[in-house]
């Protein structure tokens, strides 16, 4: 069988990671996803385009559909990705958080690890198991991006955004842009003192571009899992040392035995404050990290201001239902935990049954 040539490994790579036109208007957070699933049903029915059904339905403004069809051309494979950046500096767990890579009880818990440790928080993120290799070397390079203006994408500048969206014009934009090499000002000040936009349009262009930068971080994040999970090179190969390094990093496992679904609130909980879960969640855990391993608690819910979580050697109470739990190595085998909850409910909770509202992860220390 003859080797694929250099053209067309370039062409399944593109076929297999373009992303739908749908994916970069919820990353970039133009559109609801309830408002991309009514358009899906519609278009169903009439065979238009996505873009047109949405501007239709009055969910998506005819000049956002522009900026997001040209960044969904930006955004390809992961370098175009990576490359598609534009506007100021952030910093990295600020990235992250964007991206919901990481949840805020995640970012805490890294951050005081950073601090306890002095490793770096990109390395403390890695060891925690929060995020892989390939997800952090492509966000770092993402980063240094945004650092420096000359690697920045032309397509997701200001000047640019304002062009395809008809605000202003190519010789208005290289007018103004001659005007703020002398005047050292911000592109947008430039614009508006030219007369050539309002502030509105200026507000309106930055608005665009962070979500443009929402949806190119999305992408590299996605694109990074993608080269994870199929093999492929990331943006930076790492070398062998760093290959045998994530080969040993320590391993935590968990099995549910056993999840409630729901949870019932009955006027006499109300009248207390709040409602008890007795042996709710049953979980195995394999831990093969000797500092031991954390359970992270996230809230899916607002019916409760905080909750007791009790179970073998543990006491703790979560604020808001979200919060890590350390827990010590035991050796060997599998942990067998059994978790009651006590609910201190919200004020004006009302009775019924309500889905359970806490979702619990396992990570090593």
């Amino acid at each position: 069988m003859t080797a694929r040539t250099e053209k067309e490994e370039t062409g399944r790579s593109l076929k297999f990671t373009k992303r739908p036109l749908g994916q970069v208007l919820i990353e970039g957070q133009f559109i609801t996803p309830q408002e991309l699933n009514l358009a899906l049903e519609v278009q169903k029915s009439t065979s238009e385009p996505l873009g047109a059904v949405l501007v239709r339905m009055g969910a998506l403004d005819p000049v956002d559909l522009r900026a997001a069809l040209t960044a969904q051309k930006a955004l390809a494979t992961l370098e175009d990705a990576v490359n598609a950046v534009a506007g100021p500096r952030q910093p990295l767990g600020e990235l992250l958080l964007r991206a919901k890579r990481i949840t805020p009880v995640q970012f805490e818990f890294a951050f005081s690890e950073h601090k306890r440790t002095g490793e770096m928080f990109g390395e403390a993120l890695l060891r925690l198991g929060y995020i892989t290799q390939r997800e952090l070397d492509a966000i770092l390079r993402f980063q240094r991006h945004l650092e420096n203006p000359n690697h920045s994408s032309i397509n997701f500048r200001l000047g640019e955004i304002l062009i395809y969206t008809k605000k202003i014009t190519r010789e208005q934009l290289e007018h103004a842009l001659e005007k703020q090499r002398i005047a050292r000002k911000k592109l947008g000040d430039v614009l508006v003192d030219a007369g050539y936009v309002l502030p509105p349009h200026v507000d309106w262009g930055l608005k665009v571009q962070d979500k443009l930068l929402t949806a190119s971080l999305t992408a590299v994040l996605s694109l990074a899992s993608i080269s994870d999970a199929n093999g492929s090179p990331g943006p930076e190969v790492a070398d062998e040392k760093e290959t045998m390094n994530a080969a040993l990093r320590p391993v935590s496992n968990m099995k549910v035995l056993r999840q409630t679904g729901e949870i019932v609130v009955t006027n006499s909980d109300i009248g207390r404050g709040y409602v008890d879960s007795d042996g709710a969640t049953i979980i195995e855990i394999k831990n093969d990290c000797p500092r031991g391993y954390m359970l992270t608690f996230d809230s899916a819910g607002t019916t409760f201001r905080e909750v007791h979580v009790s179970g073998p050697g543990i006491h703790s109470i979560l604020e808001n239902g979200s919060g890590i739990i350390a827990q010590p190595h035991v050796g060997r085998g599998a942990v067998r935990l059994e978790l009651s909850y006590r609910f201190m409910l919200s004020d004006g909770i009302r009775a019924g049954t309500y889905a359970w509202p806490l979702t619990v992860s396992v990570n090593p220390l």
